[in-house]
This record gives C-alpha cells, structure tokens and sequence, in this order.
C-alpha cells in the first residue's frame, strides 16, 4: 500500500543487463576454437532451466507433499524475490532466434493455437500455481512471436494502434501499480470491473505522459527533475494525511521474536500435528515473509506460564493480552491452532483450522510435558457450539446439540484439569451484527462513505453498522454466557469477562473511536481494542495468573 515503493521489477531488469553484459564480453574474449557456439546455446539453456526449477520449487514441493514425499523446506518468497528466479524468463526470449522453422503449414496452425490457447490459460491462475501460468504465458508468446505468418492476423497484431500502445506499454506497465494502490488508499477497497477499466484509461494517459516525458525525452532536465521531486512530495504528503489513511486497520507493531526451537518449551512439541495459523503472522508481524512461528511470547521473555491458545479470535487478543502482560510482568505464549476443542469430534474450517484425534493427543502430550504452563487461556468463536452436524473421530457423522457439544467441550477441559492445571475460558468477542458483507467485512469502506457524507460515525447510532448494544451482545450469546457463569460459580474453571472491557462506560460499544477502527470485521477486533479491553480487565487477568501459580505450588507441594 505504498504507491512509491515500485523498484524491484526495476532492479532485477538491472542486475540482469549488467550480468548480460559481463557475460557476452567474457564470450567475445574467448576463442571459437575454444567455446562454440553449440555449447554457449547449450550452457544457456540449462542456465534457464535451472532458474525455472528454481522458480517452481516451492509449487513442485507442495505437489511432493500432497503425494506424501519428503521434501526440503522452503518459503514461495525465496525464489519469487530472487533474482535467478526470473533469469529464465529473459533466457527465454533468446531462443526466439534458434527456435527450428516449420515448414508443414498444419504444424505451425496447431503451434498457433497451442499458443494462443497457453497465453489464455493464465486466467486460470487462481485454480493451478501462478509459476505454471507465467511459464504458459512465457512459451506462448514465444511460439506466437517466432511461427505466427505474414497473413491477415499479423497485420492485425502490428497495426498502428497496437503499436502505439506497445510504444507506451513499459511506461502503462510502471504507473498503473501505484495508481491502483492510489485508489486502494482512497476508496479502501478493491476496484471492480468497471473501476478497473477506468484505472486502466488512466494509467494510459499517465503512460503516455511519462512516454514523452522520459523515453521521448519531450521536456527539458530541469522539468523532468522538478515534476519528479514534485510527485514523490505530493505522494509523501498524500500518505502523511490523516484524513486518507486513518481508516487503515491499525496494528500496534511489537518488535518481538518467536521463541527459540531450541527453547525447552519446544520439548515434545509436535510441529507436524499442531501447525500454527498463518494468519497469526500476518497479524503480528507487519514484515510478513511467510515464516511460522510455533509460539509467540507474551509479555516479559521469561519461562512461560500460561498459554494462549485457540483460533483467530486468539490471534486477535493477542495484542492485549501481550500489552497487559507486559504491564504486569507476567510471561506467557501464544498458539494459535485449534478450532472449538472438542473430545471426539473432528472438526475442519480449512487446512489451518483443524480440530482431530491427532491435535488433540498432540496438545495434552505437549502440556504434560510442561507443568510449567500451569495456566491454559482459550479463546473461540464459541458460536461453534451451536447444533449442527459433525464428523466423530470414527468418521461418522453425527448431529450435536448445543448440551452435546457443551458436554464434549467439558470432556476436553477435563483431560486438562487431570493435569492441575488452571482453565480460563475467555467470554465471546464483540461482533457487529450490522456490518455487512457489501462493506467489505472491515468496515473501511463504510468508514470512508461516512466521512464524506458528513456523518459522524462515533455517535451512539443504533442504525450504525459499527456499534453494537448490550442487548444484542447478551442475545447473541446467551446460551454461551449462561454455560460459561454455571461452570464458574461451579469453580470449574474461571472466566475471563472481557464483556466488562467491552461495555465499560455504557451499554453501548463502538467499533469506531478516535479515528481508529476498533472492529476489524463482523466478528473480530483490531489490536487497539484487544489492547483497551484487556487494559480494563487487566487486574482480573492478574488474578487469574495468581490463582494458576497457587494451584501449581500447591499442587507441587502435594
């Protein structure tokens, strides 16, 4: 979301003219006699082949493990970034020049075709990898660019539009990114068809603008440099202003570190069953490249003695929790793996969120090993425990009413509470049950149109798509609160009531302060909320990790 951060396609077209360079004058230093030019073809193109596989490694590794073959381990950002990843794509286009001539005229009409129907085939990109149809594209365009005949369709392809507009393509290529993040910043949404049509005429006319500007060199140095300088300001000040960015979902950023694998709170750690969830990192760490880390710390980094754990809603207090445990110099970890835990049922949302027979022996395994860890903290979408069918760990479907899955839950906990630890089961999160999917689930787009229609959003509204009531909060979830306080004047475990951080000055809570965004979709919130609701509950927090450390003494004592 950077419209001047454009460089990279920009700096691996460098690096790469500047090896061509040292390469072909190294070959023109050396004798016929002594490198042919059969064996530089050659050379050439097991360099291109190299950099292809290179380039697919991380699709052909998830193919092998979908097969169940051991592989290596790889992140997709290792050869996307890397600049011999790409190097095949401009070997390519040499072999234009030694491709063989056909000389059947049935030949090159199927050659054509092909061609045409593998450039077509990268609109398929969001069913097979995006390498394979680069490679499609790639080899399309070649067989297109060396067989297609001088007849009609070649004239058609080199009339004087289209090559006006292939003039100006590389400059269309280099503006129409940051004019599409230009609109993204101001509309908070992705275009559309229509709006990306209407992008894609602008960016012509930047195109061509830049085309006479800088290729053509039309102006004078002087209004080059200046127009130059001018922009970058005016895009810096663009992105400084509060009133263009503050609708952004803000995420405090924690300069933190995953925990050693060589900690000893990794022993007996299953990384294979209990994967953590993807998301997690996108959250936490704005310099995503695609590392998981099993465990985050929470608060000081010290040995860890409770754990926070379930599924995104998890992911989404962990900002707070992490902010108060610091506060009160408390450590922790968080993992974020699980779906609802239920004894004997097998739940799946997608390949991250899994619930299983395998999870679950992994998790209680892990927690044996680490009386430690004296105090478990779950946190769900606790809707989950509404009727529905399920699938048991024999693979039979069955259909759980909300006591069923109530009694199954209690079962899991159980298991826990064999090993004296202390449960804490966190009250649902906030949802927002106005905020519709025609906003976008964020809210960003809403935010925006009411900023401009003159409506100030952080009114006690009712009709507010961002404000949710106590009445609905309570309605919503009072099977889920009523089981929750029974299990707690039972002594069954405690419960950690971030309603009273929700509700805090009124029955009213807004998910739109002071100029924040304090809902990051119908059923999640952003880390400043996390960070002001648990801030408002942080002595009930306290407590709790208090009685965890008795119950763990005493139970050491014994």
């Amino acid at each position: 979301m950077n419209p001047i951060l454009h460089t990279w396609f920009l700096s691996v077209i460098v690096q790469i003219y500047i090896g061509w360079a040292i390469v072909k004058y190294a070959i023109q230093k050396i004798s016929r006699s002594t490198f042919s030019r059969r064996w530089f073809v050659f050379l050439i193109g097991v360099i291109a082949i190299a950099s292809l596989c290179y380039s697919f490694s991380y699709d052909i590794q998830c193919v092998l493990n979908r097969l169940n073959v051991p592989t290596w381990w790889q992140h997709k950002q290792v050869s996307y970034y890397d600049t011999f990843g790409r190097l095949w794509q401009i070997l390519a286009g040499g072999f234009i020049f030694i491709l063989p001539e056909l000389r059947k005229k049935w030949l090159k009409t199927v050659t054509i075709i092909s061609s045409v129907a593998l450039i077509f085939f990268s609109f398929c990109v969001d069913i097979v990898p995006a390498s394979l149809c680069m490679l499609t594209v790639v080899l399309g365009t070649i067989l297109l660019i060396t067989y297609l005949p001088k007849t009609w369709g070649q004239k058609l392809i080199e009339n004087k539009y289209l090559i006006w507009f292939g003039n100006i393509s590389f400059s269309v290529f280099l503006v129409h990114y940051p004019i599409i993040v230009c609109y993204k910043l101001w509309s908070r949404e992705y275009p559309d068809v229509y709006t990306g049509l209407i992008l894609f005429l602008i960016s012509i006319v930047f195109g061509y603008v830049f085309f006479k500007l800088i290729e053509q060199r039309k102006f004078k140095i002087k209004t080059i440099v200046g127009i130059v300088i001018t922009t970058f300001l005016l895009v810096f000040c663009i992105r400084k202003i509060s009133t263009y960015i503050s609708y952004a979902v803000q995420y405090p950023t924690y300069q933190f570190t995953s925990i050693s694998e060589r900690s000893l709170i990794y022993r007996d750690f299953d990384g294979e069953i209990i994967t953590p969830n993807s998301g997690t990192q996108v959250l936490l760490n704005p310099g995503y490249k695609g590392e998981f880390y099993h465990f985050m710390p929470l608060g000081r980094l010290d040995e860890p003695e409770f754990l926070l754990t379930g599924d995104s809603n998890a992911q989404h207090f962990y900002a707070g929790v992490n902010e108060i445990s610091n506060e009160l110099d408390l450590s922790g970890i968080h993992l974020t793996s699980t779906v609802i835990p239920l004894l004997d049922v097998h739940i799946r949302v997608d390949d991250s969120y899994t619930w299983n027979k395998e999870r679950c022996n992994a998790l209680i395994s892990w927690l044996k090993s680490h009386p430690e860890v004296h105090t478990v903290i779950i946190s769900q979408l606790w809707t989950r425990l509404q009727p529905g069918t399920v699938t048991d760990w024999n693979k039979q479907k069955i259909v759980l009413s909300f006591s069923d899955k109530a009694e199954r839950l209690r079962f899991f906990l159980d298991e826990i509470k064999k090993m004296k630890r202390h449960i804490v089961l966190v009250m649902p999160s906030p949802f927002f049950p106005n905020l519709d999917k025609e906003l976008h689930a964020n809210g960003l787009t809403y935010t925006r149109w009411a900023n401009r229609k003159g409506i100030n959003i952080e009114q006690n509204n009712l009709d507010n798509p961002m404000v949710l009531t106590r009445d609905e909060y309570e309605n919503k979830y009072k099977d889920i609160i009523a089981l929750f306080k029974q299990w707690e004047e039972e002594n069954y475990c405690s419960i950690l009531h971030i309603e009273k951080g929700i509700f805090k000055d009124n029955d009213i809570y807004n998910g739109y302060k002071n100029n924040t965004l304090y809902c990051r979709d119908q059923t999640h919130i952003t880390p400043p909320a996390a960070i002001e609701i648990m801030d408002s509950i942080k002595t009930d927090l306290n407590d709790i990790i208090m009685q965890g450390r008795l119950k763990s003494r005493a139970h050491f004592a014994d």
